[in-house]
């Protein structure tokens, strides 16, 4: 569930999977998806503000491999248009 539009530095919760996530947003730097329940970063992705574009993205818990591509859609519904 978003309730708002990110602005410049911002954090979102989300929940999925019976587990509580939030997404961090800096411009510029790293977003990070975290785990709530172990304050562990789960997922990263950058767009740097430079051209050509390039997006990228990491998945950091392995354990999770089987939902990478609903990570990077998280990230991507989130920030695309960044």
């Amino acid at each position: 569930v978003d309730k708002h539009w990110f602005k410049l530095s911002e954090k979102s919760q989300f929940s999925i999977l019976n587990t509580n996530y939030e997404l961090n947003k800096n411009v510029g730097e790293w977003a990070y998806i975290i785990n709530k329940e172990t304050n562990q970063k789960v997922a990263k992705w950058k767009n740097p503000l430079s051209s050509p574009v390039s997006i990228y993205f990491e998945l950091i818990d392995e354990s999770l491999k089987e939902y990478e591509l609903l990570f990077l859609g998280i990230f991507h519904t989130y920030l695309y248009g960044e």
